[in-house]
């Protein structure tokens, strides 16, 4: 939920896309081309969107303009996904993720800061 943008983010896995709803229910937009869209977490300060995408071992930022704006590549099936609000240190915001390495087990990576 965006609450700031009174949004409702949804990953739709199987259809490898983004939707987002209106309050009521109403498809606001979509984003496809993700594949295996599963866990969604909302910067409300910008309205952009973090996803991962399973099938591509990667995860995205997504705009509220309803465009994808970055893709990380580089990890086994990201499942989960927080966001960590580190302006007081740094003045920037970054994502991480948690995988699955080869091995089993799971591992946190950290993805990028936010401009």
């Amino acid at each position: 939920m965006d609450a700031s943008q009174r949004r409702i983010w949804v990953a739709d896995a199987v259809g490898d896309q983004v939707v987002a709803l209106a309050p009521a229910g109403t498809v606001q937009f979509r984003i496809t081309g993700l594949p295996e869209a599963r866990q969604i977490v909302v910067d409300e300060s910008t309205g952009e969107a973090w996803v991962t995408l399973t099938a591509a071992g990667a995860v995205a930022r997504l705009s509220p303009d309803h465009r994808e704006v970055l893709r990380v590549g580089g990890m086994n099936a990201p499942w989960g996904i927080a966001l960590h609000d580190v302006r007081e240190r740094t003045g920037t915001m970054a994502a991480s993720t948690e995988a699955r390495p080869p091995a089993g087990g799971a591992a946190v990576r950290r993805i990028a800061p936010r401009p």
